[in-house]
């Protein structure tokens, strides 16, 4: 994909499926003060419902239910969870946190170290997917999903958080004073 598809991906409607947590304003270099005001009438975070196909280890596909979410509060992190299903009526839940760029950059070429690997593909239809490829002791997971669904959801996380402006959300004071006993 050309770099070109990455204009395409910064700029554009909301898509419908998404969700909001209040109104829609983003910090981008504002004061403390003005931060502080801002966070009380801003969006604390989006989530974002979507299907995913798990791939096996033949190829075959199998959808599964996601919800991408990202917050403010972690403005360099995004969260997954997938539903599984267990039987007809249990249905369990995984979560894995990754970073957002990670997510960002693997749309357009292959990223990841360690657990996670992200890269852009096309599917049998011909449609262009983000593939995911998640590894853990227990196990391995490979799986897709459309390349503008996932546009979708970073241009909203841009619009709560712009892109390299996250440093400006964290307190890193106050996180160390937390730590410290």
């Amino acid at each position: 994909m050309s770099r070109k598809g990455t204009r395409a991906c910064r700029y554009g409607h909301r898509p419908e499926n998404s969700r909001y947590v209040g109104p829609s304003r983003s910090l981008g270099k504002a004061s403390s003060r003005e931060r502080e005001r801002l966070v009380q009438t801003q969006p604390l975070s989006i989530t974002h419902p979507l299907t995913l196909e798990l791939i096996d280890a033949s190829g075959a596909t199998t959808a599964v239910s996601a919800e991408l979410t990202y917050d403010v509060m972690d403005p360099y992190a995004v969260s997954a969870q997938f539903c599984v299903q267990q039987d007809a009526r249990a249905e369990d839940s995984v979560c894995w946190v990754f970073a957002r760029t990670l997510l960002a950059v693997g749309m357009y070429e292959p990223v990841g170290d360690g657990d996670v690997h992200i890269w852009p593909c096309l599917n049998a239809r011909g449609e262009a997917v983000t593939v995911i490829e998640l590894s853990s002791p227990d196990g391995e997971a490979l799986m897709q999903a459309l390349s503008s669904e996932v546009c979708g959801f970073l241009r909203e996380t841009e619009s709560l958080v712009a892109n390299g402006a996250e440093a400006t959300y964290l307190d890193l004071d106050e996180t160390i004073t937390k730590l410290l006993p």
